[in-house]
């Protein structure tokens, strides 16, 4: 199971001596991100729930403990989704550092351009434009496949699997874009181990719900899929047709 044993390597990673300098910022933003998120929902949801309760007849009370661990359901859900957007864009480019640092361990021959900290920083944020503008429409379409009586009962399965292929994506993606390959390419790949990748970016989407463990999971995920696609990238084998 390389997408689980990648994960595993990524905490190695970032833990050896070398690279855990690299892993501070991020974990400081992912900290103050999982906070403000947390506070937020908190009272978002305290509320959706009171307010759900005052509009349901008295007849109806016993459906409270159905609201209540579906409130929290939802609230995982928009954490986690939240928490990956928020924390890609802020710590995007200390990933992309995280990702060379990484690179360099693993391959120190490695080809890396050169560029100076606006410039990773532009390329970065526009990346994440990128394939957020990928991810948006999917989600969407997944929206509306949930609405769908019936059908929609394998929503939650369509979820997790949607999670886990736009987490295996975002980590995977910095080793690329370091060397300017195409976002196409990241698909290609993903493609190309398609149950890896979705062990990978399943562990990930629960391990990012885990409260403090999640402030190291996106740097772990980033040194996994970094190291996993170096290991790919010197197979000639493995390598995929830019077709999907």
């Amino acid at each position: 199971m390389n997408g689980l044993k990648a994960l595993f390597e990524g905490f190695g990673l970032i833990l050896s001596p070398g690279l855990k300098r690299f892993v501070l910022v991020p974990t400081l933003v992912n900290l103050i991100v999982f906070v403000a998120l947390m506070v937020s929902l908190w009272g978002l949801l305290s509320g959706w729930v009171v307010a759900v309760m005052d509009f349901l007849p008295g007849w109806l009370d016993w459906v409270s403990f159905l609201i209540q661990p579906l409130a929290v359901l939802v609230a995982m859900v928009l954490f986690v989704f939240g928490f990956t957007v928020i924390n890609g864009f802020l710590a995007a480019p200390f990933y992309g550092i995280l990702a060379e640092k990484v690179e360099r361990r693993l391959d120190p021959e490695a080809a890396l351009p050169l560029e100076s900290m606006a410039q990773l920083v532009g390329r970065t944020l526009g990346r994440e434009v990128t394939k957020w503008m990928w991810y948006l429409p999917r989600a969407l379409l997944l929206v509306l496949f949930s609405l769908v009586p019936v059908i929609n009962l394998l929503a939650p399965l369509a979820w997790f699997a949607f999670g886990a292929w736009v987490l295996l994506i975002e980590y995977r993606d910095y080793l690329n874009d370091n060397h300017a390959q195409p976002f196409a390419l990241t698909r290609a790949q993903a493609w190309q181990h398609p149950f890896d990748s979705l062990v990978f970016g399943g562990s990930v989407l629960l391990l990012i719900s885990v409260p403090l463990l999640n402030l190291l999971i996106p740097s772990a995920a980033v040194g996994g899929a970094t190291a996993w696609g170096v290991r790919l990238r010197q197979d000639p084998l493995a390598q995929p047709r830019l077709q999907r």
